[in-house]
């Protein structure tokens, strides 16, 4: 589970076919639920930016869902219906017991997430799955992550 990470760049650059997209955004050291955050989202045959909050409102639980598993998001009725509705979170790194995880000279980064529109604004969930070795030690699932340029 990842409960806490950081984005300290203030631009995106992301590749997609031979369109290159750049996107701005404030930088911010410690982002945690319900927090703002830069969400990368597929619009039309580009991309654009939104802010929003993490954390998705379910009825079983008065704190929002932050992680889904991206091994169960099939057979689940909460993730289901948003399957479509994929996004990219922006990160140059995340936190797992008081250690920040970063890739070498902490380039940016995206992680997988789902999003969904509620009364009061659009909010994304992160996917996770198995850590790999050097954060299998430290938590039983990691963020999904992938090079955003």
């Amino acid at each position: 589970m990842c409960s806490r990470y950081t984005v300290k760049k203030n631009e995106a650059k992301i590749r997609r076919r031979e369109l290159l997209e750049v996107f701005g955004f404030v930088p911010k050291e410690d982002i945690r639920p319900t927090d703002l955050a830069p969400v990368i989202l597929p619009d039309e045959d580009s991309f654009c930016c939104r802010e929003m909050r993490w954390g998705w409102r379910v009825p079983w639980d008065k704190s929002p869902l932050i992680n889904a598993k991206s091994e169960t998001l099939t057979t689940l009725p909460t993730f289901k219906p948003h399957l479509a509705n994929r996004c990219l979170i922006l990160a140059d790194g995340f936190f797992e017991k008081g250690i920040r995880f970063i890739q070498p000279g902490e380039p940016l980064f995206a992680l997988a997430g789902l999003w969904q529109k509620f009364d009061d604004g659009e909010k994304f969930t992160m996917l996770t799955t198995t850590p790999n070795d050097s954060v299998s030690p430290r938590r039983p699932a990691w963020p999904r992550s992938t090079s955003a340029a």
